[in-house]
């Protein structure tokens, strides 16, 4: 059994739910936090021995090239988030393939070491997007790791297996490797729940957090996620935004580095690379 630690490298105004306050138009002018976030969790990974996977996403690569050499220094994985953090299915199919070719690149440049996985930003290789896996194939990708096979608005995946697949297309083979649900029986339905990691680890209670791994001690392969922003409770605030979503990105973000470190001292983690290498 191996639970893969994945941290998704991007700034707090990259998240998904910000788009409307924070358009790539103002990316260049907002104050830049991911260094100092990113180093704290590096800190804790390194007084804890444990190695992780980092899908870095260009933009940040671009900005930040010592910050992508410092976790590869550190001995974690550096695989790819694309560059520009827009939704896959927003996308055209060569669109996309330039996003996640030009940071492969940049990211192997880098690293100084092949670049094996990929996540979409917001989980968004979705049946709107079957296109996804063979632009990876084409790009040079052996893993995926986009698939959240829970109910969520911008990615329905509730139809999807939890288990690995792969998926053979025209150019080669890929492997996917869902993030992890736990589940129970209601009247005799399966109903599965989300425990992955990101902001269900923010709000919800450390105990469910922990009975919901513990499902999965069983299982081969389990994936979690996390992004430096989650810990940066000084992170700028957008006052415009709803009372709803001002929850959902800020909520917990003060005591969830601590959370994480009760989780590390409870469970083992690895990286993709560790695993599948």
């Amino acid at each position: 059994m191996s639970n893969i630690l994945s941290i998704d490298v991007e700034e707090y105004f990259h998240a998904n739910n910000l788009q409307k306050v924070a358009p790539v138009s103002s990316w260049d002018t907002l104050p830049s936090r991911v260094v100092d976030s990113t180093n704290k969790l590096l800190k804790l990974l390194s007084r804890k021995s444990v190695k992780a996977t980092f899908f870095v996403l260009g933009y940040v690569a671009k900005k930040h090239p010592s910050l992508v050499k410092e976790i590869a220094q550190h001995g974690h994985e550096i695989s790819s988030h694309g560059f520009m953090h827009q939704l896959v299915y927003d996308q055209s199919p060569e669109q996309f393939y330039n996003d996640i070719n030009d940071a492969k690149k940049l990211l192997e440049d880098l690293s100084g070491k092949e670049v094996l996985g990929y996540r979409a930003p917001s989980f968004s290789i979705t049946e709107k997007s079957p296109w996804a896996y063979s632009q990876l194939c084409r790009a040079g990708y052996r893993y995926d790791s986009s698939r959240y096979p829970i109910w969520h608005p911008r990615y329905n995946n509730l139809g999807k297996s939890c288990d690995p697949e792969i998926i053979t297309t025209e150019f080669g083979k890929i492997t996917v490797y869902p993030l992890a649900t736990a589940s129970i029986k209601l009247s005799n339905k399966e109903i599965r729940l989300p425990i992955a990691g990101g902001a269900y680890w923010r709000h919800l209670p450390l105990s469910y957090i922990k009975w919901g791994m513990s499902q999965n001690l069983k299982k081969e392969i389990n994936v979690y996620y996390l992004h430096p922003w989650e810990i940066d409770s000084a992170q700028p605030r957008f006052k415009e935004l709803g009372k709803v979503t001002q929850l959902r990105h800020y909520g917990g973000s003060k005591n969830f580095l601590r959370k994480i470190e009760i989780l590390i001292d409870k469970f083992t983690f690895t990286s993709f690379r560790e695993v599948i290498s």
